[in-house]
């Protein structure tokens, strides 16, 4: 589900009597600078393919502009992020430097993500089927035209499915056919012979933080839910920081970017600590 952008109209209209297809864009702008700065919006992405000795990849999100890279894993590994200053510091040649499991990574503008060091081993699974059936009460995967066996699949891998509506997780197979895969559990019923899915044995798989689209026009519900007056206050700072406009105000202005700015940091401490209130006292070592 998605909640439209014109739908902060009313919000921002209380307080501002700018015309409407302003505020829309004054709106989406305020989406894309909360989401970049506090970080809220993480996203899995389809898996990637490794190919041995090439270290860069494209990553990319048809649901957003792609911020940073969250965090990282090569099938059930986690990655850790490095500075590239620090390898070109520290490390000489680092550029030519293989491993059969690279343990660190770097982005850069070009929203690649580069593996450190180059791997020299491609992944073992990586297959693109679009004729699935998830079925939850057997815990089984089937592909109407088959191909499990012969993408290399096999019982007791740890399989990492993406690119899915409702599927994307990993999965531990207890058995493989050509044309069904039993997993421990877990799965969500989708698909009749017609769900889409990446299947991938140690693959790079990535978490994006997105922000929305230039040209989006709605955006995910719980940026509507949990921020709803969050951005109709950035959006009202930005209206009456409009100079030459009959609703400019700078006292207005000031008021409203004074919350919008407390509210930034408050989501983006929320994203670092999570949403449970932490309570260790009766932890024990």
């Amino acid at each position: 589900m998605a909640k439209n952008i014109t739908e902060w109209r009313p919000r921002v209209l209380r307080n501002v009597n700018a015309p409407t297809f302003i505020i829309d864009e004054v709106v989406l702008d305020t989406l894309r600078d909360f989401c970049e700065r506090a970080k809220v919006w993480t996203k899995r992405l389809t898996a990637i393919q490794i190919v041995a000795y090439t270290p860069s990849y494209a990553i990319s999100s048809a649901s957003g502009d792609i911020v940073e890279i969250d965090h990282a894993r090569i099938g059930t590994w986690d990655i850790k992020p490095i500075a590239e200053s620090w390898l070109n510091a520290n490390v000489s040649d680092w550029q030519n430097a293989t491993a059969s499991r690279p343990e660190r990574y770097l982005m850069g503008y070009d929203r690649e993500i580069r593996l450190v060091y180059t791997p020299n081993e491609s992944s073992d699974v990586y297959a693109a089927f679009t004729d699935l059936t998830f079925d939850a009460s057997e815990n089984t995967i089937e592909s109407a035209g088959g191909g499990f066996t012969a993408a290399g699949l096999t019982s007791g891998q740890t399989i990492d499915i993406s690119g899915t509506d409702d599927n994307d997780r990993e999965v531990k197979a207890t058995s493989v056919t050509d044309t069904v895969i039993t997993v421990e559990g877990g799965l969500t019923d989708e698909g009749t012979a017609d769900a889409s899915a990446t299947l991938a044995v140690n693959g790079l798989h990535v978490w994006a933080v997105l922000k929305p689209l230039i040209t989006a026009t709605t955006v995910e519900d719980f940026l509507y839910n949990d921020f709803l007056e969050d951005i109709a206050n950035g959006a009202r700072y930005r209206l009456f920081e409009m100079p030459g406009t009959k609703w400019a105000n700078g006292e207005y202005a000031g008021y409203y970017k004074a919350k919008y700015e407390q509210a930034v940091n408050k989501a983006a401490n929320r994203k670092l600590k999570g949403l449970t209130k932490a309570n260790t006292g009766g932890i024990r070592g």
